[in-house]
């Protein structure tokens, strides 16, 4: 598989990756550590049954860029399911259960199948269901030990390491929403950024109607740079069960 396949479009898009201009930190600005004087960090978290969205995708990766519509629906902690259209037609649809990705790529007529494991060790990033369910909602995708940060301007920041990862969370103090997260793996140095902005109501809680991801990684000792954005048209929440079509025809390849 390479990187210009739909599957990488699929899980970049799924939130490793979803992307927007690189942001760029200062190396000589340490951002401020937990402390027993740190304040305890409210955020507000979308909880749900069913979710279904539709959104537009803008995608960009070297010289390539694609564009297309998206509907998302998760079954919580359990399945997410993908249907990508580009200009009115399928281009491919996924399920993403906990431990694997099936695609069915319309326009190759092929199907495959990829672990988590194998995911993470092709982007060497970590990447796993709990992280792309809380990315697709704007939750935090790593519980951290405490949430205890600091104030800085209008932002709380939350600092914590998950395994390999360092990971800083900006929240917003007026709404508690999580408005940005840093990723960076510490041994490969491959960084994550995620942006959320344009909250909207969702049921009784707070939704970013556009997010932005940019995934800096090493792939063959060349320095790659993947840039999606997103913004959904109609998000919905839901306790009535929502259907997960995939179905493999026979003629596929897999």
């Amino acid at each position: 598989m390479n990187s210009k396949s739909p599957f990488v479009f699929l899980a970049l898009l799924l939130f490793f990756a979803c992307k927007r201009t690189p942001v760029v930190t200062n190396p000589s600005t340490s951002l401020p550590e937990a402390t027993s004087d740190s304040l305890l960090v409210p955020i507000n978290e979308v909880d749900f049954q069913y979710f279904s969205s539709k959104s537009k995708i803008n995608y960009q990766e070297e010289n390539e860029e694609q564009s297309a519509t998206v509907s998302i629906r998760m079954k919580k902690d359990s399945l997410i399911w993908l249907l990508v259209n580009k200009v009115g037609i399928e281009g491919f649809r996924a399920l993403i259960t906990r431990d694997s990705v099936y695609v069915i790529d319309r326009l190759r007529k092929d199907s495959y199948v990829k672990d988590f494991k194998s995911l993470s060790d092709q982007f060497k990033f970590t990447i796993n269901f709990n992280v792309m369910q809380s990315l697709v909602l704007g939750n935090l995708p790593f519980q951290p030990a405490h949430r205890r940060g600091v104030k800085k301007g209008n932002q709380y920041v939350l600092k914590h390491n998950e395994g390999n990862l360092s990971v800083t969370y900006f929240i917003r103090v007026d709404n508690e929403k999580l408005e940005e997260v840093r990723l960076t793996d510490r041994g490969t140095n491959n960084a994550l950024t995620l942006t959320y902005a344009n909250f909207g109501p969702l049921d009784r809680y707070v939704f970013p109607n556009a997010n932005a991801v940019n995934l800096k990684y090493d792939a063959n000792q060349q320095n790659r740079n993947v840039l999606i954005s997103i913004e959904t048209n109609k998000a919905e929440l839901t306790r009535e069960e929502l259907k997960f079509p995939f179905n493999v025809p026979k003629r596929y390849e897999k």
